[in-house]
């Protein structure tokens, strides 16, 4: 298992390690996010394959009595093969920009915004993507979750509205909102996914409930990072899909939801492929060729596994808008 930290670090292409280090800035998931690089390339496959077994149900144990023998039980698990997406994207410059002062910088700036749209389609997947329905995406939490027991459904909205609206659900909230982490295995390593609206109505929640604080991350190149926690949980804003102002965690009819992962190896992590070197790549453009159009690519090779069924969850029908 690795971070991209580690990933960063042991990149021999010299071109993806910058890349790697705007990803981990840009990005508080994809930065504390590890990656299981044991994902492998069938000899004449067409995909990076990862199986895994998913704990449905945990084993039991008993009190016997002397004499008597225990009931036999074991953890349920379930076989789960993924095969590992590419996402990425391309951009072109024409050859008449070769010998000018400005085509490093042009290349430059498209990379930085092809990487952007790489971390919002990454960030889409993980809640939104659903292999069924298309089979170029790997299942996200969304689906994985769906009539799961750690899926908490309220009978009526939890409305969270307006300043109004906080004050008399803020204890309700507490109180749900204790209930659904209840019914995952542990909040150590547990971050909630969000929308920019909902960050804001947590934040509020948090500070009416005095249960709000922030620490401030250290990460590469001396940039800090500051992190919000409502009782101790990280909670962030997933942002916008990739080429749309759509928020990642929609908001549909006033009513969105709130997702929580436990980051870990025997809980929410994603997945690379063996070879270090193929996780992500940066192919710039060749200006000595004949060709008028000159293209570059970026692209990251990965998907995400879910270990355990309680080891995420999500909270649905939270009103967020009057």
């Amino acid at each position: 298992m690795l971070t991209l930290a580690q990933v960063q670090v042991g990149m021999q292409a010299k071109i993806a390690a910058p890349i790697i280090d705007e990803f981990r800035k840009s990005s508080w998931l994809l930065d504390n996010l590890i990656f299981d690089d044991t994902a492998i390339l069938p000899q004449g496959g067409s995909s990076w394959q990862y199986r895994y077994y998913r704990f449905t149900q945990q084993s039991n144990a008993q009190v016997r009595g002397y004499g008597l023998g225990y009931t036999p039980s074991e953890a349920a698990k379930t076989p789960v093969d993924v095969d590992l997406k590419i996402l990425g994207g391309s951009f072109e410059i024409d050859r008449a920009y070769v010998n000018t002062s400005g085509t490093a910088a042009n290349i430059a700036t498209q990379l930085e915004q092809k990487r952007k749209a790489v971390i919002a389609l990454f960030n889409n997947l993980v809640i939104n993507g659903d292999s069924g329905a298309n089979p170029l995406e790997f299942d996200g939490l969304d689906a994985i979750l769906a009539g799961q027991p750690t899926e908490y459904v309220p009978s009526t909205p939890l409305d969270l509205s307006s300043t109004a609206a906080i004050t008399a659900s803020a204890d309700r909230f507490a109180f749900e909102f204790n209930d659904w982490l209840s019914m995952m295995d542990s909040t150590a390593g547990m971050v909630l996914l969000m929308n920019r609206e909902m960050v804001g109505r947590v934040r509020a929640v948090a500070q009416k409930l005095s249960s709000y604080t922030t620490t401030i991350d250290q990460i590469e190149s001396g940039r800090e990072r500051q992190v919000e926690r409502i009782m101790g949980v990280p909670f962030i804003d997933l942002g916008e899909r990739n080429g749309s102002s759509l928020p990642v965690v929609p908001t549909t009819a006033k009513i969105t939801d709130v997702y929580a992962v436990r980051i870990g190896t025997d809980g929410f992590h994603g997945v690379m492929p063996s070879v270090q070197d193929d996780f992500i790549r940066v192919y710039l453009p060749d200006m000595s060729t004949p060709s008028v159009v000159k293209s570059g690519e970026l692209e990251m090779i990965t998907a995400v596994a879910l270990k355990s069924t309680k080891a995420a969850g999500v909270f649905r029908n939270i009103k967020v808008q009057p």
